[in-house]
């Protein structure tokens, strides 16, 4: 299947919706850790298992007609160095990204705190060496890090984003809180108009989603 196939989004179409595939599902490849195993897993085989779960993951967002299909590296556990896990994760990349070049689906890495790519900084570590790698940008996690303002964060990255989520995040801990957070939403929406940027912004409720409806209209002022 190639792009634009998107056998599967005759009712997104119908709806007039679209869609980002998100692969960062907790306890899903095992019960017992909740992110593992991820491209950094020392575990051959265990990186070898995230990497067909990501390609899955592309084949469906190209049945759906995703934006993109968005992940993030993980975490190096102990006694696994820098040097290697970064390793792992530009080999781990290069199989995803192959794969999403035959669907037709960019892949957006997130950084996250605490992970291996935790700023935008550290984001362009890995498109160094890949260059269709897209950005995931979740603004919530820019008051976390401190590393970077939301809104400038967007404009500074304005060329490589692939999707935009907004998460209205203390600035700490790392917790989701709905307005009442630290950010400065309608800053962020006007930075996004300002550069241009075509694609979903996703208003992301973890913690929310029976009432997910509810909470973005009063997130966004609706």
């Amino acid at each position: 299947m190639g792009a634009g196939d998107g056998a599967g989004a005759g009712p997104l179409d119908r709806l007039g919706l679209g869609s980002v595939t998100e692969t960062g599902g907790r306890f899903l490849l095992d019960p017992t850790d909740e992110h593992e195993p991820t491209l950094l897993t020392a575990s051959a085989k265990g990186r070898a298992q995230r990497v067909a779960f990501l390609t899955h993951a592309l084949e469906i967002a190209a049945r759906l007609g995703s934006e993109t299909m968005s992940l993030w590296p993980g975490v190096p556990k102990r006694r696994v160095n820098g040097a290697q896990a970064f390793e792992w994760l530009h080999e781990g990349l290069k199989s995803v990204l192959d794969a999403a070049e035959r669907l037709g689906v960019p892949a957006s890495l997130e950084p996250e705190p605490e992970m291996l790519v935790e700023t935008l900084v550290d984001h362009a570590t890995p498109v160094e060496r890949h260059p269709h790698l897209r950005l995931a940008l979740d603004t919530g996690r820019c008051l976390v890090t401190q590393d970077v303002e939301p809104a400038d964060a967007v404009r500074a990255s304005a060329a490589r984003i692939g999707t935009v989520a907004i998460e209205d995040m203390a600035r700490r801990p790392h917790a989701p809180a709905v307005r009442d957070g630290d950010m400065d939403v309608s800053g962020v929406l006007a930075a996004i108009r300002e550069v241009g940027f075509r694609g979903l912004v996703c208003v992301r409720l973890r913690r929310e989603s029976p009432r997910a409806l509810g909470r973005s209209r009063t997130r966004l002022g609706c």
